[in-house]
């Protein structure tokens, strides 16, 4: 059965069954949610009152259960309706009151610290960025190059954006390419040329976009670094498989043409966050299994997955990356899908639907089961030698085993140096906030590690 399911591949998401009746819900309890969250403290306060208990305590009762079951269905009806498990007939929904009570608990733990991280001062000072110091979506920047196509597969054309370096961008005035045309950078020394981050964003597997992050990108840009930020196939578009083929299409170009806005394609660092970083490390992680296991000999012991492991783009040179940085990153899914099921996640997650369906294709696609079934075939030499992991000890969305087990398995296999920071009181998106806010806690140790990683 494994066999088979690895030959074959994983099936492609399928759509919501009834996506319109979802939607007419959302649009009704919604209001109704927001309504009862306002209402519930009023009825909590008549049923302490003597002779309006009698109204204020039913109400209450009711109104707890509605926001129960409201504030649990939301999104499962947002998330889980794409790609629904088998035997699923009208809509997936939180029926059970236990699960139900998981998820709100946990939606709350989460929620709580969001609002710390000021949201408005950031929303304010990407617009500033946005618009003054990129000159808007229609303006010309001598500092990004945007949308620049890198995988055209069928009718999508997958792009991606170039901050140029700084000395770059005030010696090399005339843009890479105008009017279509190729600029003759050919007489630059490589000296002259930055390293180069791969910025692999985060967002579950399922959304956000490369335009999000540009605060990120110009801070890493101030460092020194030519910054790529590329879009690739998300969840429910297509799977994981999708993913990595974009991201190694992504970096031929790099190799290919990033000589042309300032960055040196030999000194390439692929950096990601979150979902991101799992796909960072799986993408360098599955190309040297799969290149090292070529290369062993026959009588070389071999698990049964890992010998029908194949790569998503066969035609694409091997990947050379000089080192990763990874920042509160899932590195073993299986294990990150069973504490989401202990917090009532696991449903609407897109972890599962997105790396999966079925646990065989999970396996395949978790580094830490890729680095730990290879361990007595992989070639180091094929893996880069410098890894940066950090991780915060607040972090509750993803706890910090996850970063302290891939260092554990790098190290290992081999890794020349591993470098992981934990740091007391840094949250989940704490760690990427302070690469795109000044001024942020620990913002300035993350900068000096990058830094020290790349320059050592």
């Amino acid at each position: 059965m494994l066999k088979k399911q690895t030959e074959l591949g994983p099936p492609p998401p399928q759509p919501a069954q009834h996506p319109a009746l979802a939607r007419s819900i959302l649009l009704i309890l919604i209001p109704s949610t927001i309504l009862a969250i306002v209402l519930w403290p009023l009825c909590l306060a008549l049923s302490l009152l003597p002779f309006f208990g009698f109204i204020g305590i039913p109400w209450l009762l009711i109104l707890s259960l509605f926001l129960l079951y409201g504030l649990s269905s939301i999104p499962y009806l947002l998330f889980a309706q794409d790609d629904p498990p088998e035997g699923s007939s009208l809509l997936v929904l939180p029926l059970s009151p236990f699960r139900a009570w998981r998820v709100v608990k946990t939606m709350f733990q989460q929620t709580v610290p969001i609002f710390n991280l000021g949201l408005l001062e950031l929303v304010l000072d990407f617009s500033y960025r946005r618009i003054i110091v990129l000159g808007g979506r229609k303006g010309k920047s001598a500092i990004v190059h945007e949308n620049i196509a890198y995988n055209t597969n069928g009718n999508t054309t997958k792009r991606l954006d170039v901050y140029v370096p700084p000395e770059w961008s005030s010696t090399y005035a005339n843009r890479p390419y105008e009017d279509g045309l190729e600029a003759d950078h050919s007489h630059v020394p490589s000296s002259a040329l930055a390293p180069v981050i791969v910025f692999v964003h985060p967002g579950g597997w399922s959304f956000t976009h490369k335009g999000f992050y540009i605060q990120l990108a110009l801070r890493l840009r101030r460092l020194g670094f030519c910054v790529i930020v590329p879009n690739f196939t998300q969840f429910p578009e297509g799977r994981c498989d999708e993913a990595v083929r974009d991201l190694r299409k992504a970096l031929a170009w790099v190799q290919r043409s990033a000589h042309l806005y300032g960055g040196d394609g030999d000194r390439t660092y692929l950096m990601g966050h979150g979902s991101g970083a799992h796909l960072a490390l799986l993408t360098i992680v599955q190309d040297a299994v799969v290149r090292s296991r070529d290369d062993s000999p026959p009588d070389v012991p071999m698990p049964p997955g890992l010998s029908h492991l194949k790569l998503p783009d066969q035609w694409t040179c091997a990947i050379q990356v000089e080192g990763l940085i990874l920042l509160a990153g899932i590195y073993d899914p299986v294990k990150h899908v069973r504490t989401e099921a202990r917090t009532g996640l696991e449903v609407f997650s897109t972890l599962r639907r997105a790396l999966g369906p079925s646990h065989a294709h999970t396996l395949l696609h978790s580094p830490a089961h890729l680095l730990y079934a290879s361990k007595h075939f992989l070639q180091p030499d094929r893996l880069p030698s410098k890894v940066l992991l950090v991780h915060g000890g607040r972090d509750t969305n993803v706890p910090i085993v996850q970063s302290v087990l891939c260092k554990t398995l790098l190290v290992g296999v081999g890794v020349e140096e591993v470098r992981l920071r934990a740091y007391r009181e840094l949250g989940h998106m704490d760690a990427l906030v302070a690469m795109m806010m000044d001024g942020r806690r620990y913002g300035s140790l993350i900068d000096s590690e990058i830094v020290s990683l790349v320059t050592s």
